[in-house]
């Protein structure tokens, strides 16, 4: 396992036990954690979104980098310097609901040029060379996140955009396949539920393969923008087969069209 992705599992895992442990006793952790875990971004521990971002790098990869505040601005050589805002939890999708709160403050994780980051099990961005995430989590302990990326200038990031679009597009047929292997009913269903001219959001219901998501039925909800050197991609996910309180893709419009905005603001 690449060593990016090691210590990431484990800060989220340990992230997602110490939060059990206040909310729900030691006792019930082992339950409790599985429920909490991420992208996307499902993740297979900790207060995060819908899928754990991973990096692919060299076999003995470097040793994982040290996790620092963002600073204000990418690095140099991109089209577009300044890394957004994170997105205030009051502004999350359903958030009337979910009420989530930031679990700490934006944090920067420093890639050597040419990184590919995993977003799920379906989509992966090519060339990042600045990772920058937001972690949240909701009054139901479900994970949210936003993985900011950034690349050497507007065409790289346009490149990255399309692969994303494209493992999106093949999404269901991943997820059945991911299914099919551990003897699950291929019941993933995929929707694209907006788009706009930064980019597009996308609903996966799904009786989910353990690994980058949680086990069981779930409902990951992923969002991408791009504006300029920067790759916006944010995620949440429901877990079980139905909720009365669900979240509404109806309104994946108007957040897509709130995570452009912030991007150019």
């Amino acid at each position: 396992m690449n060593t990016y992705r090691v210590a990431r599992v484990l800060r989220r895992l340990l992230a997602g036990l110490a939060l059990c442990a206040i909310s729900a006793g030691v006792a019930a952790c082992g339950a409790t954690a599985r429920s909490q875990v991420s992208q996307n971004l499902p993740a297979p521990a900790g207060p995060s979104g819908a899928a754990l971002p991973t990096t692919a790098g060299t076999a003995a990869g470097p040793q994982p980098p040290a996790v620092t505040h963002a600073p204000a601005t990418a690095p140099a050589g991109g089209s577009d310097r300044r890394i957004p805002a994170p997105i205030p939890p009051s502004r999350l999708p359903h958030q009337e609901v979910a009420r989530w709160r930031a679990t700490g403050t934006l944090v920067a994780m420093p890639l050597s040029a040419e990184h590919r980051v995993s977003l799920n099990e379906c989509a992966n961005a090519p060339g990042v060379t600045a990772w920058h995430e937001q972690a949240y989590v909701s009054a139901q302990h479900t994970p949210a996140q936003e993985d900011i990326l950034s690349f050497p200038d507007a065409a790289a990031a346009a490149t990255a955009a399309t692969a994303i679009q494209s493992g999106m597009r093949d999404c269901q047929a991943t997820s059945q396949n991911l299914q099919r292997g551990s003897a699950l009913a291929a019941d993933a269903r995929v929707t694209r539920t907006a788009r706009n001219e930064a980019g597009a959001a996308w609903s996966r219901t799904w009786n989910a393969v353990a690994g980058l998501s949680a086990a069981g039925p779930q409902v990951n909800h992923y969002y991408l923008i791009r504006h300029g050197s920067t790759v916006v991609v944010a995620a949440f996910t429901e877990f079980g087969a139905s909720r009365p309180d669900g979240y509404d893709a109806a309104g994946d419009p108007a957040v897509l069209a709130m995570l452009a905005a912030d991007a150019v603001s």
